[in-house]
């Protein structure tokens, strides 16, 4: 959904959260104090799922704990982030629906933005599974212009 500063994006959102039930919720926002971080919305997004990292083909696992500083490889590849990303919101999916929410991603760190919904981006991919992604921003460049309704 997109719109303008103070019409209620975030307002709507909550509403919608309050009301569901039987589904995994991993929510973020997009920081403007946090824009230029690498990897940081995508962070808090996955943080209730890093115990799960071990269920992940290792080279997955140790791209995305690099990316979260967890580990000390030199190299992020955003294509592995990406995959990992996807099979991480796989893994919660195959237990129950996950429920994507993306707040003000008009603000979300390039990185993150890609490993959602740069194709094969997550999002683009999870909208066919038991995962459902929704956004607010105020500009075109949001979840809901890459990833169905």
């Amino acid at each position: 959904m997109r719109g303008g500063p103070g019409v209620g994006k975030t307002a709507l959102l909550d509403d919608l959260l309050a009301g569901v039930t039987g589904v995994t919720v991993l929510r973020t926002q997009g920081l403007e104090s946090e824009s230029p971080l690498a990897f940081g919305a995508l962070h808090r997004l996955l943080r209730p799922l890093l115990p799960r990292l071990d269920e992940l083909p290792r080279p997955q696992a140790r791209t995305l704990g690099t990316a979260f500083g967890q580990d000390d490889d030199a190299r992020v590849d955003p294509f592995v982030v990406a995959i990992a990303t996807l099979s991480l919101l796989t893994v919660a999916a195959e237990e129950q629906p996950v429920l994507v929410v993306v707040d003000d991603a008009h603000w979300l760190d390039a990185a993150s933005a890609d490993a959602l919904w740069w194709p094969p981006g997550a999002c683009r991919r999870i909208a066919s599974r038991s995962s459902s992604p929704r956004a607010t921003g105020r500009r075109r460049r949001s979840v809901t212009t890459a990833c169905p309704p």
